[in-house]
């Protein structure tokens, strides 16, 4: 019988690199199916300041793009790859969120100042946020979105020219 002479520090180097090696290839993630979008999106004309908007394909994971001033660019599984090969249901989401006008304060005349803070923070708690849907809120619910996409091979530039009524 032979025996190998294994040194311990070369073994554990060459598992290293094997594990580095697996990361590097995305865990056996194909992403062949995958091309780049991107484009505009307007409401009644103008562009759309900030918002989302989805690709939800028939089957795979959804893409995603953030609108900044009518632009956006799909993310499927890292920064601007884009999203799956096919026809998509798509959905966009863009709402202002302001906090309620504060309502004229008119204390007591005799609170003490645990009582004002009190009376604050009550009116604080009931007042909640205001939201201003810049894209009707149709649109952001995969239900009643109408927006449909489809996604080829290459570079793909897709715009959404949406209407307010």
């Amino acid at each position: 019988m032979k025996l190998v002479n294994v040194d311990f520090a070369s073994l554990i180097a060459s598992m290293a690199i094997a594990v580095l090696a697996s990361s590097v290839v995305g865990c056996g993630k194909d992403r062949s199916n995958i091309a780049r979008v991107s484009g505009d999106v307007t409401i009644d004309g103008t562009p759309v300041p900030q918002g989302s908007i989805r690709f939800y394909p028939a089957q795979g994971r959804m893409a995603i793009g953030e609108i900044v001033d009518g632009k956006y660019t799909l993310r499927t599984y890292e920064t601007d790859d884009g999203a799956i090969l096919g026809k998509h249901n798509v959905t966009v989401k863009a709402v202002e969120t302001k906090p309620k006008r504060m309502p004229k304060f008119n204390p007591p005349p005799d609170a003490t100042p645990a009582q004002l803070k009190e009376f604050e923070v009550e009116m604080m708690e009931g007042m909640g946020a205001a939201y201003n849907w810049i894209v009707p809120e149709s649109y952001s619910r995969l239900e009643s979105s109408s927006l449909t996409a489809e996604v080829k091979s290459g570079e793909n530039v897709i715009n959404f020219t949406l209407e307010s009524n």
